[in-house]
């Protein structure tokens, strides 16, 4: 028992007093809705009005009345996916209140990424229907975001609004502790936008039989918390389209007011274009594959995946591993290391794996072996030196191997500043454009993608990852996601796509750029190429004797040759 409760709360709790619940409508939501807080039948199975004879459905029929069968069944995760305007939240409103008023010593717990969300939308309509509901609960008590069946402090029969963003995972997860009733509801509104953990913690704790959970919002894309949620085993998964509403099918935008209309969605279809992504999530309630500022769009790697299968089946796949990129970690049951091998401009699924390592000085060592054994360069080798990483820079360089440190906060590198290595870049982003050298990699995967300049064999759990990293302007320059920030949102670290870039960073590119040429077609100007792992220059298609250094660890500090004059 809370220690909080007064001596009348206590008494309350005791002699088992309060209000008495609907248990007759216990299996009959819409019902309770109609007789109790007077809504009008049609406005919730929309079927009930003549307009709808002969209407071809776009999404689920009666949708409203689907979500709340499946509640009144115990179904045990119920998600909806609608389009804007469509009455979900005023109908989740109505179900929590449903809910509190015909389950004795029930707990409802709701939840939207941002507190103003939750006030602004379930928490309003709750307002606006309470003076019905509190006619027949008389000792119910609404505060700011709190119910009180009993009036008081007492918790254990009432409903709680928390604020679930991603600075508050760890918060809601210890408070996931102490949500346990006999009869609990779980209402996440605005799904799209809620952290997997926090998903997860819910549902960890809806442990008894009589445990719901319901998930509601407009769709971000196919891999966000509420289409995940939507889309998971024995979920009823229901689709509200705003084509569906009562006031677009009878042509009647005073029927419910305030929700979507004809008006309104002509002027999304002309805005967006009816196969736009933007018309499908706002207007039909459907998913799009990822979302608007998706770092890697997925019709990218499928046409890679496609020259890959072409390539593989001719043969032309080649066996010489020339790039290698890590993402490492140190943990045994925590974040997976990964490592990507690119063979040419081709990356097979077996060169790519993630797995536990709780060492990063011997991965370090493992990297060094793979090295050996497939004779990479270590100026193909990419490695994040921050963090963990920094112990399998350490080692490789304690073996003699000056690998590429590829810290994300570093400055970007500028097209000058990418030495040639015998097969030189072929394009790199301009560095004013981006915040820092981890935006400006990733942009680099981004545009090899898009200009079919990578083949990589089809990987589920890769493409998932890829299209999951989204960017946006920061002061003028494009920055990418924080790989903590995805982790927080998606519940999952993308190792294996960090490898994939840094990978794609460090490999052998071909040059666009043409050399000077004399009078007769003869090149003159010098170039720098590798050879038996030093750097020398060629003249004329002969190599300079002249012994350059060794690759550097930073390519900024690389030797600057000018070019000679021409002849007189």
């Amino acid at each position: 028992m809370d220690d909080n409760l007064t001596l009348d709360d206590r008494f309350a709790l005791a002699y088992d007093t309060g209000p008495t619940p609907h248990t007759e409508y216990e299996n009959d939501p819409v019902g309770w809705a109609v007789d109790v807080l007077g809504i009008p039948e049609r406005t919730i199975r929309w079927s009930m009005n003549p307009e709808y004879e002969g209407h071809s459905w776009d999404g689920d029929p009666d949708p409203l009345v689907k979500i709340a069968e499946a509640l009144a069944r115990w179904e045990k995760n119920v998600g909806a996916e609608s389009g804007t305007g469509t009455g979900k939240s005023f109908w989740m409103a109505v179900l929590i209140l449903w809910f509190l008023g015909c389950f004795k010593n029930s707990r409802v717990f709701t939840f939207a990424p941002k507190e103003d969300q939750l006030r602004k939308y379930i928490w309003k309509e709750i307002g606006l229907l309470w003076p019905k509901f509190v006619i027949h609960f008389p000792q119910a008590v609404k505060r700011d975001l709190a119910i009180r069946m009993r009036g008081g402090q007492d918790e254990s029969w009432g409903a709680s609004g928390v604020a679930v963003g991603v600075g508050a995972n760890e918060e809601v997860a210890s408070k996931a502790a102490g949500m346990h009733a006999e009869h609990m509801l779980l209402v996440y509104e605005e799904t799209q936008g809620i952290p997997v953990p926090v998903m997860k913690a819910g549902e960890h704790t809806s442990t008894a039989p009589h445990n719901l959970r319901v998930a509601i919002g407009n769709p971000g894309h196919q891999h966000d918390s509420l289409h995940k949620f939507c889309t998971k085993k024995n979920a009823v998964h229901v689709v509200m389209s705003a084509l569906d509403h009562p006031n677009v099918v009878t042509g009647d935008p005073s029927l419910i007011p305030g929700a979507v209309s004809r008006e309104s969605i002509e002027e999304r279809r002309e805005e967006d274009g009816e196969d736009s992504p933007e018309y499908q999530r706002k207007v039909r309630g459907r998913s799009p594959e990822q979302a608007s500022n998706a770092l890697i769009r997925m019709e990218w790697l499928r046409r890679s995946a496609e020259r890959f299968a072409a390539r593989k089946a001719k043969g032309e796949i080649p066996e010489t591993i020339t790039a290698i990129g890590v993402d490492a970690a140190n943990s045994e049951n925590g974040d997976k290391a990964a490592v990507a091998a690119f063979h040419g401009n081709t990356l097979p699924r077996t060169a790519l794996r993630s797995f536990q390592c709780p060492d990063s000085n011997r991965l370090g060592k493992q990297v060094f072996d793979l090295m050996e054994a497939k004779g990479v360069s270590q100026e193909h080798v990419g490695v994040d030196n921050v963090g963990v990483g920094a112990g399998t820079v350490n080692e490789l360089a304690r073996l003699g191997r000056q690998v590429r440190r590829l810290g994300g906060s570093n400055n970007c590198v500028k097209r000058a500043e990418r030495a040639p290595d015998g097969q030189p870049f072929d394009w790199v982003p301009d560095a004013n454009e981006f915040l820092n050298l981890r935006s400006q990699m990733h942009w680099q995967l981004r545009q090899d993608l898009q200009h079919d300049r990578v083949d990589i064999e089809w990987n589920e759990n890769l493409a998932e990852e890829l299209t999951t990293i989204e960017y946006e302007p920061h002061n003028g320059k494009t920055k990418i996601e924080a790989k903590d920030d995805i982790k927080a949102r998606t519940g999952k670290s993308p190792n294996e796509a960090e490898a994939v870039i840094y990978a794609n960073w460090v490999r052998p590119r071909a040059r666009k750029v043409e050399q000077p040429k004399a009078r007769g077609g003869e090149d003159i100007a010098p170039r720098i190429v590798l050879v038996n792992g030093q750097w020398r220059r060629e003249r004329r298609g002969r190599i300079d004797e002249e012994e350059l250094r060794e690759t550097p660890r930073r390519w900024s500090n690389r030797p600057r040759w000018q070019s000679q004059r021409r002849p007189s």
